[in-house]
């Protein structure tokens, strides 16, 4: 599942300023962006970004085009809050264009700004606030749209080539069609009042968005066609679920489906696919569900951030967080793998540790610098610095205290003292080389203390160190 769309709920201050501030500001996103280093590959076939335009749309939006020399990768989209910004990666892509900043001071685009490091390009777009935006890739061009200050993108697709939706598909047998088409849009109850809406696709491979826009949860097949007859709403309210209606409409060359739930009450979204019937599950949530959960989740306070990745390697998300954190990381020289993630507004803590639990990491944090590493070489480090710190007990020099005792035999001190339940003695004190009796003092001379006991006389001092 690939992600194109995402919506910012945040505004963050700021306009165009001088432009020595716009200079300062350029230089020091060139400086950030090539410290966030990508994953490590080469520019493949020579590849490279040679133009940064934009056009002008109604709305205060704003379309950007990327021009390469070749047919552009998939790329990766990953937006913050504060400032708000939004970053486009193009892997095994290098720079060649005239000037890497630009102003464009349009809707709620304020300039863009270009830099590579080992062979990726990251294109970085300031913005007065969050908004939402499309991606789409058109051979060696990528085309991403903004919204203006209303938040909402325009139904009919982007300009230029990507305005114009794909041919229809033959109607004849002997034609394979050209794109995927909606087969069916069901809905059923299920046993404890959950409401899934269920749709069934020509193929299992279509590649399916799905966003939560203005209370809304909005379901995009991108390039897959709805009939006629589908592009109705459902009224599915007396089924006594979350989900109040289903409307399916046309979106260009995809098919849009939105859900509304209900006005009243929490619920928990759960989407999934099961070969071509890919399923949205709106469950209702009980008022002590709802307490219990709060209680148990854990408090996250992070900036929010928001993260869209076919596939990133798992250091380099680790650093972009570290970047947005502003915050000390080491990571482990065992830590490897990819992962595929879409996260939208979420705490930055929060989505570190959602990625910490899915590759079977675990963090520590020592002042201000967290490290992390698998859980098994944390605890084998945790268990070496107990032992470390036994050992350095063991080996510890030993001292001699005197200790005041009142009114006791000196036989039965020696007798609690050498018992094997005692480790008071250390292993060489335990067995003494004589047997002599332990002397006494008083603050008498010592022929008036009796000799079977240590306590001294009512006449003399009540107390003696043995």
């Amino acid at each position: 599942m690939s992600t194109r769309t995402a919506a910012g709920r945040h505004a963050a201050p700021g306009t165009a300023g001088t432009s020595g501030g716009w200079l300062q500001r350029a230089a020091g996103w060139v400086a950030a962006l090539l410290i966030v280093t990508g994953l490590p590959a080469h520019a493949q076939g020579g590849r490279t970004l040679q133009a940064m335009d934009f056009v002008a749309l109604d709305g205060d939006r704003v379309q950007l085009m990327l021009t390469l020399s070749a047919p552009s990768p998939e790329p990766a989209v990953f937006t913050i809050d504060k400032p708000a910004r939004l970053s486009l990666d193009l892997p095994d892509t290098t720079l060649a264009l005239p000037e890497r900043y630009r102003k464009i001071n349009v809707g709620l685009v304020r300039s863009i700004a270009a830099a590579e490091a080992k062979g990726r390009t990251r294109v970085v777009v300031e913005l007065a606030a969050l908004t939402a935006h499309k991606v789409r890739v058109e051979g060696n061009k990528v085309l991403l749209e903004l919204a203006g200050s209303s938040g909402s993108l325009a139904g009919t697709g982007l300009v230029e080539s990507v305005a114009a939706a794909p041919a229809p598909a033959s109607t004849s047998s002997s034609a394979a069609p050209t794109q995927g088409q909606v087969g069916n849009v069901d809905f059923r109850r299920g046993e404890r009042g959950e409401g899934r809406v269920m749709i069934t696709l020509g193929e299992a491979r279509n590649a399916v968005d799905v966003n939560e826009e203005g209370g809304k949860i909005v379901i995009r097949f991108r390039n897959t066609a709805l009939p006629e007859r589908l592009a109705k709403r459902l009224d599915v309210l007396d089924f006594a679920t979350p989900v109040k209606f289903i409307d399916a409409a046309r979106d260009g060359a995809n098919a849009q489906i939105t859900v509304t739930p209900i006005s009243a009450g929490d619920f928990e979204q759960v989407a999934y696919q099961s070969g071509n019937v890919f399923t949205l599950e709106l469950q209702p949530i009980s008022e002590e569900q709802l307490e219990e959960r709060r209680k148990s989740e854990p408090k996250y306070v992070g900036e929010r951030i928001s993260l869209s990745f076919q596939s990133i390697d798992v250091r380099s998300l680790l650093q972009i967080i570290a970047d947005v954190a502003q915050t000390n990381m080491v990571v482990s020289d065992s830590v490897s793998g990819q992962i595929a993630m879409r996260l939208q507004n979420v705490p930055w803590d929060q989505a570190l540790d959602i990625i910490l639990r899915t590759k079977g990491l675990g963090q520590r944090t020592t002042g201000n610098v967290i490290l992390v590493a698998p859980l098994d070489e944390l605890a084998a480090r945790e268990k070496a610095e107990l032992e470390n710190e036994k050992q350095k007990v063991q080996l510890a020099a030993l001292r001699s205290e005197i200790i005041q005792v009142n009114y006791a035999k000196a036989s039965e001190l020696a007798s609690l003292i050498k018992s094997k339940d005692n480790s008071v003695l250390s292993s060489a004190a335990a067995s003494p080389s004589t047997s002599a009796p332990t002397p006494c003092s008083c603050s008498r001379p010592a022929r008036s203390w009796p000799r079977s006991a240590t306590s001294c006389s009512a006449s003399t001092s009540r107390s003696a160190r043995c």
